[in-house]
């Protein structure tokens, strides 16, 4: 609950993003992790 809190305050913080991925993969949580993942790269691409 508190990384969703910090992504929703801050969008551009790719690197909030990625770790919200990462923690939604270690809980089974496999497609909002593949979400949160692609978002950060995106934005880094800029």
């Amino acid at each position: 609950q508190a990384f969703d809190q910090v992504v929703t305050k801050d969008a551009y913080m790719a690197i909030d993003l990625f770790q919200h991925g990462v923690a939604n993969f270690q809980l089974a949580q496999f497609q909002e992790a593949l979400l949160d993942l692609k978002l950060p790269q995106a934005q880094l691409r800029g």
